[in-house]
């Protein structure tokens, strides 16, 4: 298994800090032309992939929306929701949000779970 390639990893191979990688995975920041080059080649180069959880823990946003749909087969079964669903997926995707599918029973009264995800902070919209 090969080891996961920090933010630490980067700085040392491209001889900078690890808050001016930062500056130029965020695009925060002023970072010279020539070093934010060089940090993205070596990103790219490493594969870096960054944290997910640490990057929402340190931004306060998830970057996931949470969408409710009916039945689970209904999104294979229902052209609408489908297109629906392919609109949704195209504005998450060009915002860098994912997507998270919440099916509801609609003949069934529904617990506190939507509510409580949404309130918990582990989606940023529902």
């Amino acid at each position: 298994m090969h080891k996961k390639v920090t933010i630490a990893d980067i700085a040392r191979r491209t001889n900078v800090s690890k808050m001016t990688v930062s500056r130029v995975l965020s695009g925060k920041g002023q970072v010279a032309i020539e070093t934010a080059k060089r940090v993205r080649e070596i990103i790219d180069e490493m594969g870096y992939q960054p944290n997910l959880i640490a990057r929402s823990l340190s931004s306060k946003q998830s970057m996931i929306i949470g969408v409710l749909i009916p039945k689970v087969e209904s999104i294979f079964m229902d052209e609408y929701i489908a297109q629906v669903l392919s609109g949704v997926m195209t504005i998450i995707k060009d915002n860098d949000y994912r997507l998270m599918l919440f099916p509801m029973d609609l003949e069934r009264e529904q617990d506190t779970l939507y509510v409580d995800t949404a309130g918990s902070n582990m989606i940023d919209g529902l």
